[in-house]
């Protein structure tokens, strides 16, 4: 994981989510102040601004910090606060993020990950040897670091071999620096700080 800087919300954002989500709640009596009862699962009007949250954030899931192929990738608007524990956030851009599917599930309801937009620079620290994700040996306190690690499964063998796969293109000369911040920021930012570029 990288930080993530909150991006503008789009113009009609309050048109299309907002204001349909706002009259959806009014609609079916709910009080947003209290969290939702188990039967409640908001209208997905969220949904209508994955466009413009794909291209706010590069195509870039904020877990996993890889490019999220708009025809083959599947993403997702992942709320950072859980839905069911907090409706007033529920249609609301600052509480958005990009991700892709797989970390969405593994995000889920839980409030033990750190959150993106809150992120300090090399909080996470990445193997360019073998893929492994770790976190900064230099912070103070390194425990929300390791289990949002294994919340997300960050550390899985599948997204060590997929950071490895960038890293392998990179070193092969496949592709360039630019590229290879464009669909692997966090590969690119590692290895540049590890001195690798």
């Amino acid at each position: 994981m990288i930080p993530v800087i909150l991006q503008p919300e789009p113009k009609d954002f309050d048109v299309k989510v907002r204001k349909k989500g706002s009259d959806w709640f009014k609609t079916k009596g709910i009080d947003t102040s209290q969290p939702l009862q188990k039967k409640v699962k908001p209208s997905p009007f969220w949904t209508e601004c994955i466009p413009e949250l794909r291209a706010s954030y590069n195509h870039i899931c904020a877990y996993v910090c890889i490019r999220i192929e708009p025809i083959t990738g599947f993403a997702t608007v992942e709320h950072f606060k859980p839905k069911s524990k907090y409706p007033k956030l529920v249609y609301e851009w600052s509480n958005y993020l990009l991700v892709c599917g797989v970390m969405n599930g593994h995000k889920s309801d839980y409030e033990d990950v750190l959150d993106p937009f809150q992120l300090a620079p090399n909080t996470f620290w990445l193997n360019l040897m073998d893929g492994k994700i770790r976190p900064n040996p230099n912070l103070l306190d390194a425990q929300a670091a390791f289990q949002t690690i294994k919340r997300l499964k960050l550390d899985s063998p599948e997204c060590n071999k997929l950071r490895l796969h960038y890293w392998d293109k990179y070193v092969r000369g496949q592709i360039d620096d630019a590229m290879l911040q464009e669909y692997s920021p966090f590969v690119y930012l590692e290895a540049q700080r590890q001195g690798q570029l």
